[in-house]
């Protein structure tokens, strides 16, 4: 169970938890939190052909649960969350992602959507409520009618009918399911927990809205029935008017909230991403799944060399392009990751990285992917001031994944500032030489021309990359594999990469930059390494130039900022 250590109630969710899941059989639990309502929702969805019922286990578990009063529980059985997940019922959206799963037994389902399904959820929830709504308002608007010829019953029997729309519609998109009694007391009992606002206007504890319940569940029944009523209250009947607008107005204020927190939830569900400036702006979260990749990871990189301690700055979603499972975003496939790694070690492993980074995804089969960033405790503390102003924004603001139980943590400083003047003068430099090795390339004429090119062509984009590296991050990479470079590069967000590498041809190009002598002089090699050679040239000095121009742009950016 991996519950964050800053909820407030922690320990005592742990516990509940804990004690439901002996007799339980879950396969997976979420725990949410509403800030707007301060309501704790603890769902527990069982495991697929498990012989529990969730509506049973809610009675059975009852002396359990009553001693957590603040905390609300459900339990849904498997194939109704399966549903609920393939109609787009809100509560799942809100309430059982993968942001809120807390624990998870392996071959089960977790709601992750592989494409930005926002507007088709938003489209089927609003032609419920709105169909549900209208059935509340269009009766309602004969209320006056009837309260002018002194029909109070008739009044109460409509405004019956038009509260009890507004819990199925509150029903539909905050609980797992509705109800279709026509008690009033038992669908504000369903609701209430889940939209404690509502309380605000009608409380069944407060004497006076006891009163309007009562009074509303006895009309209809009096018209149901065709059998008479006692007096109506005058006074009674406008209080209850007044009270249900404002449910109306309430409940529509709730499904507007839900909306804009569907839309803007399934999208970041969609697009998981913790990449180049956000870790300066702000600390990266986890979640259940990132957690368990990253204890299987850090056990890898201890196992392969002594570590002193293991940060995450940032992370993007792989998709998994070939699922063709039914209702996939729903699904017992699981999300993968790309991690940015910094890996502070205390023993020094020739090459180091490429094997470290090639191991991990041959161990996870490519579900997890890792860019390391690999340094020596001591490295640390005799860095300028650029370099660790970005290690400590790391330390401060990035995922400890692991420290060594013989080391204390790394304090969180966060006094130093980085050096604009040394930065801008980094990435000149780097980009002198870039220039230098693509003049180099373009006045190579010898029988070899296009492999040496090809060379010097290499080295200008390693180049350009370390410069722009430096810009965005005040990092200097100490590994200058062009792979690794890129794909620190592809962390920054603010650049775009020379090559595109889902193109084919593209990635040919590409590869062209590492042959050696021998393959060049294979047949019809040399042919290939001309035309290769020209469209390097290209695609080089087209990346100089436009890397130039960013890094001109940006240092203006953080000069003025600066002032």
């Amino acid at each position: 169970m991996k519950i964050a250590q800053s909820n407030p109630h922690r320990e005592r969710l742990e516990k509940a938890i804990t004690d439901l899941l002996h007799f339980i059989e879950a396969g997976a639990v979420y725990i949410s939190y509403n800030d707007s309502n301060n309501a704790v929702v603890v769902t527990f969805i069982l495991k697929e052909n498990c012989s529990q019922d969730g509506d049973t286990l809610a009675e059975a578990s009852y002396k359990l649960t009553k001693l957590y009063p603040d905390f609300v529980f459900k339990f849904i059985n498997f194939n109704w969350a399966s549903y609920g997940f393939k109609k787009g019922k809100p509560f799942f959206i809100q309430h059982c992602t993968l942001k809120e799963l807390v624990y998870f037994v392996p071959d089960n389902k977790v709601f992750y959507p592989r494409t930005d399904i926002s507007k088709e959820l938003i489209k089927k929830a609003k032609k419920r409520f709105y169909l549900d709504l209208e059935a509340a308002v269009v009766t309602f608007r004969n209320v006056p009618i009837y309260t002018r010829n002194n029909k109070n019953v008739e009044a109460a029997f409509i405004m019956h009918q038009t509260l009890r729309y507004i819990y199925i519609c509150a029903s539909e998109f905050l609980t797992p399911e509705f109800i279709g009694s026509t008690c009033l007391l038992m669908h504000y009992d369903h609701v209430i927990d889940f939209a404690p606002t509502f309380k605000n206007i009608l409380n069944k504890d407060i004497q006076e809205d006891k009163e309007v319940f009562i009074m509303l569940n006895e009309a209809y029944c009096s018209i149901q029935q065709n059998h008479e009523m006692a007096y109506i209250n005058s006074t009674l009947i406008n209080v209850a008017r007044v009270k249900i607008e404002s449910m109306q107005r309430e409940i529509n204020r709730l499904f507007l909230e839900y909306i804009k927190s569907c839309k803007e939830k399934v999208r970041e569900l969609n697009n998981q991403t913790f990449l180049g400036k956000s870790i300066f702006n702000g600390k990266i979260r986890s979640n259940y799944i990132m957690d368990d990749a990253f204890s299987r990871i850090s056990v890898v990189i201890t196992e392969f060399f002594k570590t002193r301690a293991i940060y995450c700055f940032g992370y993007a979603t792989i998709h998994d392009q070939d699922s063709t499972a039914k209702n996939s975003n729903y699904s017992k496939v699981l999300p993968g990751y790309h991690f940015y790694l910094l890996v502070l070690n205390l023993e020094h492993i020739e090459n180091a990285i490429p094997l470290l980074q090639a191991l991990i995804r041959e161990k996870f089969e490519g579900k997890y992917k890792v860019t390391i960033l690999n340094h020596s405790a001591n490295y640390l503390r005799k860095k300028n001031q650029n370099q660790k102003y970005f290690f400590d924004t790391i330390m401060a603001n990035g995922f400890l994944v692991y420290n060594n139980p013989l080391y204390l943590v790394y304090t969180k400083n966060f006094d130093v500032e980085r050096d604009i003047d040394f930065s801008k003068k980094y990435s000149e430099d780097r980009m002198l030489l870039a220039q230098q090795f693509l003049s180099l390339a373009q006045n190579c004429f010898n029988e070899d021309s296009a492999l040496i090119k090809n060379v010097f062509f290499h080295k200008a984009l390693e180049q350009i990359s370390v410069g722009l590296i430096n810009l965005f991050l005040g990092y200097h990479p100490i590994n200058f594999s062009i792979n690794y470079l890129f794909s620190l590069l592809k962390y920054t967000q603010e650049v775009e990469l020379p090559f595109d590498f889902t193109n084919e041809k593209e990635k040919t190009l590409y590869q062209s930059l590492f042959v050696n002598e021998e393959i060049s002089k294979q047949d019809n090699a040399e042919e290939d390494n001309i035309e290769h050679s020209k469209l390097l040239e290209v695609k080089c000095i087209t990346f100089f130039k436009q890397a130039k121009l960013i890094i001109e742009n940006e240092f203006k950016r953080l000069e003025s900022e600066k002032k």
